[in-house]
């Protein structure tokens, strides 16, 4: 996440913003199609042995991709497939990812890459990228609470050894990982793993209403000695610097514009305008997803969100979109529409 083009509809939604209204639908939907996971990492606010019980359902994907086509005409570019658990365990990952590739969308799977179903392969090697969660070799087990350490591996080599034989430039695989006080002190070791590969680490800063507050860091002094490391080893192919910088991240905004350009289903089936922010609900999606978005109640609902305080943020791995909002906070609070107009042409 380094760099992005802004697109023809990105233009249209900043003249959206500056006119207070909206016409056209988001540019990225994240869905999270299922809570059903395989691990019980320490970290993880669904599944971490730190929690009791979360609840274990799956999205219905006919419905979903009903859904999503509908937004296609409106703009939409990209679609984030998550979950509260792991997504290739819902048994119609593979003909979602295909059909989703066949719309012609961008389409980015956060996984933990534990499958041992070879035929999953080619299916991820097809979208534009793959992000691994991924906080410890040596210690797999203790982190993520199985050992499939070695079959992670042996996916991440064979995956990214099949995308080069595709010579498609422009999809990847990213690794993130989530920093807490467990896993720390292998952010090198998985630093050392990704200059190896030559692929890019993105570290996020854990959290979670229902796990001890022991578990993550509540200061920046407490993390910044290990992602100096990190920044002096791999200066290149990391976020850490987003880190250790004493003021802002270079994703911070003033203001939040999310609304117009970010759709989040969630496995219940509800709509957010933010996969991580309390209160972005805006609807549920049993009804007409295109309807909902232009309602004047989500609007008013988006206009709010304008107000969300950006050090939230500004560090967000979740937001694929924080590099476009930095631009469009750039523009709309430098310029207005002579200014936008000649960036258009």
């Amino acid at each position: 996440m380094e760099s992005f083009e802004p697109s023809e509809s990105d233009y249209i939604r900043i003249v959206d913003i500056l006119n207070d209204k909206v016409s056209v639908g988001p540019k990225f939907v994240t869905v999270d199609i299922t809570s059903v996971c395989n691990l019980n990492c320490i970290f993880c606010r669904s599944h971490s042995r730190f929690i009791k019980s979360f609840p274990l359902c799956e999205v219905r994907l006919d419905k979903a991709l009903e859904a999503i086509s509908s937004l296609v005409p409106l703009g939409l570019e990209e679609v984030n497939v998550s979950g509260d658990g792991e997504p290739t365990l819902h048994p119609q990952f593979s003909w979602f990812i295909q059909e989703l590739v066949k719309l012609k969308l961008r389409v980015n799977v956060f996984t933990n890459l534990t499958f041992k179903d070879e035929s999953l392969l080619p299916v991820l090697a097809s979208v534009e990228s793959v992000v691994v969660n991924l906080s410890s070799f040596s210690n797999y087990k203790s982190i993520h609470g199985k050992d499939f350490a070695n079959q992670v591996l042996r996916n991440l080599v064979n995956l990214m050894t099949l995308m080069k034989s595709r010579e498609n430039l422009h999809n990847g695989v990213d690794i993130s990982f989530v920093l807490s006080r467990p896993n720390a002190r292998y952010a090198l070791e998985i630093s050392s793993l990704a200059k190896k590969l030559h692929i890019w680490i993105e570290f996020a800063i854990g959290g979670g209403e229902e796990l001890p507050n022991k578990l993550f860091f509540r200061f920046r002094d407490e993390f910044k000695p290990i992602l100096e490391q990190v920044n002096v080893f791999y200066p290149n192919g990391t976020n850490a610097d987003w880190f250790i910088e004493e003021e802002t991240s270079p994703l911070s905004f003033s203001r939040c514009f999310i609304g117009w350009f970010h759709c989040f289903i969630d496995v219940f089936g509800r709509m957010h305008f933010c996969c991580q922010h309390p209160d972005t609900q805006f609807g549920e999606w049993e009804g007409d997803v295109v309807e909902t978005w232009f309602l004047p109640q989500t609007h008013e609902k988006r206009k709010v969100l304008t107000s969300l305080n950006p050090m939230n943020c500004k560090y967000c791995r979740y937001c694929a979109e924080a590099l476009l909002l930095k631009w469009v906070d750039d523009v709309v609070t430098k310029g207005g529409m002579d200014d936008l107009f000649h960036l258009g042409n």
